[in-house]
């Protein structure tokens, strides 16, 4: 097998849980791999979860539909997660609003506090995992919140492009053509996000290119690409102080583990 898979985690018994907790579920994540991921992972345990690509759809949907819990992440477009649920406590009363719980990467105790402070209830932290979903909806409704997750030492496999994520064999073991569409939707949005990135390098639009950097390191860091997602971790950093040479020396680096990791996804896909 080409990659190497992460640790195993519990199956999931989709109709047990969702019984046990039936809830409608909106999910607002602007990039389409780690949305797809949690509508996938929310529908492994029972859900038919829908979804916003940012906060001002999400705020919107929520005044048309009634919803129990949304998933929402932190950075998007147009409105970002922090400012959607600001507003999401300024127009509905206590007692109608949903659940919300937060998707972050963030783990600084600053960072959950401010999530805290504009209405949120609870976190999930990213890479997206279907455990910490699981436990997360046993929480709705009651219970403190997951507390800060405790510093993560990543594997330093220099041989490996990509670690397999758990959700994702199991997918791909489970129904191979569902794993195949989203390793394909990964493989062209990131193929999109790369040349964004290089067009934004060669005019040195800095914001532009810091979000672009934090967006390819979430989707890479979801579907287990650590090599790539390392090098673009890298490379966020540089945009904060604008070294768009070392900026541009990188993205060469970055290229070749993309087609690196395209190689190797294709061939286990095919094993």
């Amino acid at each position: 097998m080409a990659g190497r898979t992460q640790a195993a985690g519990a199956p999931a018994k989709p109709s047990e849980f969702a019984k046990l907790h039936p809830m409608r579920i909106l999910v607002a994540e602007d990039q389409p791999v780690n949305r797809e991921v949690a509508v996938l992972l929310l529908a492994r345990l029972g859900y038919k979860a829908q979804v916003s690509v940012n906060g001002a759809e999400a705020v919107a949907r929520l005044e048309r539909e009634q919803y129990d819990v949304v998933f929402m992440d932190l950075q998007m477009p147009v409105m970002d997660g922090l400012e959607a649920s600001r507003q999401i406590q300024i127009k509905f009363p206590e007692g109608q609003r949903p659940w919300i719980i937060a998707l972050t990467a963030n783990a600084m105790s600053s960072d959950r506090d401010a999530c805290l402070k504009a209405g949120m209830q609870d976190f999930v932290g990213k890479p997206i995992d279907e455990k910490d979903l699981r436990k997360a909806l046993e929480r709705v409704g009651g219970g403190a919140p997951a507390p800060a997750p405790a510093a993560v030492v990543e594997a330093d496999d220099q041989t490996q492009p990509w670690l397999v994520p758990v959700y994702l064999e199991q997918v791909l073991r489970e129904d191979n053509s569902i794993g195949r569409e989203l390793i394909d939707m990964f493989l062209v949005d990131m193929s999109g996000r790369l040349q964004t990135l290089k067009d934004l390098l060669a005019t040195q639009q800095q914001d532009p290119t810091k979000a672009l950097l934090h967006a390819i390191k979430g989707s890479t860091k979801q579907i287990g690409a650590v090599k790539m997602a390392r090098v673009a971790e890298k490379m966020e950093k540089m945009a904060l102080t604008s070294d768009f040479i070392r900026l541009n020396e990188n993205l060469v680096a970055l290229e070749r583990e993309f087609g690196l990791l395209r190689e190797v996804m294709n061939l286990h896909v095919a094993s």
